[in-house]
């Protein structure tokens, strides 16, 4: 894989992304109606943290209701304390990835996000300390693409879309897009 940097923004672009991107370009410029976009908002109700649920089902609706056959499903969390991932809904391992999160981002250790008498943007009137679910988020992300084939979301065998509050019991926006033809 080639790698050229751009001494101006430092970005880095490799031969596949450009080779993709040339693909992409070449189906676009056969007319608009060639690729469709669908956008879902769906909303949750969360109970604790860390909360596991599975919204793979959803996720299959909307590519339904899009009508693509073939494309890809991008799935996003509008929330900074909140992540999409995929992986195995399995009660045991996720007991276990909660432990494991618990470790590496503790509730009870000194984050200056939790500190109200230093911060000062951001804030609002129910604003509580949540600097761990912070730092978890940015482990997990906030996003995950999948492969849309005959209709069809394309996931392992135990793979599953999950929703994986990392602050408190709350409402959560989701974004699914589905881009393909």
């Amino acid at each position: 894989m080639k790698k050229a940097s751009s001494s101006k923004n430092n970005i880095i672009k490799n031969s596949s992304s450009i080779r993709g991107a040339s693909i992409l370009s070449r189906v676009l410029n056969k007319g608009i109606n060639s690729v469709k976009f669908f956008f879902d908002k769906l909303v949750y109700l969360t109970k604790k943290a860390p909360y596991f649920q599975d919204i793979t089902d959803d996720i299959k609706n909307a590519v339904k209701k899009s009508g693509i056959l073939n494309g890809i499903a991008f799935i996003f969390s509008l929330h900074t304390t909140c992540s999409i991932k995929i992986n195995e809904y399995e009660p045991l391992l996720l007991e276990d990835i909660g432990r494991f999160l618990k470790k590496l981002a503790p509730v009870d250790d000194y984050y200056k996000h939790n500190d109200f008498s230093i911060r000062t943007v951001n804030m609002c009137e129910d604003e509580c300390k949540n600097g761990h679910a912070h730092c978890q988020q940015t482990l997990m992300g906030t996003s995950e693409l999948v492969p849309i084939k005959d209709g069809n979301l394309v996931l392992g065998t135990w793979q599953r879309v999950l929703l994986i509050e990392l602050d408190r019991a709350r409402e959560r926006k989701i974004l699914v897009e589905v881009m393909g033809v």
